[in-house]
């Protein structure tokens, strides 16, 4: 599911126009990107939360060259999942999953 599906379905739930919901979600990416600039964390209970973290500075290794290199410290972002996305996995079964997953990527 890609941003437009989501727009569709949400506007196909909610009975708002597909250019209103799209500028939602553009406005609350926006924020949520705002915010992690300024280093601070969003959290939509239930759903997700993200935050930046601080990586250090380590060694890695350049499998083309195939040698050492430093790599510099960074900062990332860790996003979470929260309980509802949670649940919406859980039943999934492996094995199932798997399967639709590889058929998928044969197309």
């Amino acid at each position: 599911m890609n941003k437009q599906d989501i727009v569709r379905a949400i506007a196909g739930e909610t009975g708002l126009t597909q250019i209103a919901v799209g500028k939602m979600l553009g406005s609350l990416e926006n924020q949520v990107v705002k915010a992690l600039e300024a280093g601070d964390k969003v959290q939509i209970t239930g759903f997700f939360t993200a935050k930046p973290v601080a990586r250090a500075a380590r060694k890695g290794y350049d499998p083309i060259k195939g040698e050492s290199m430093e790599i510099e410290p960074t900062v990332g972002v860790v996003v979470r999942a929260g309980e509802s996305l949670k649940k919406a996995v859980k039943l999934l079964n492996y094995e199932d999953y798997v399967t639709k997953k590889e058929e998928k990527e044969e197309k």
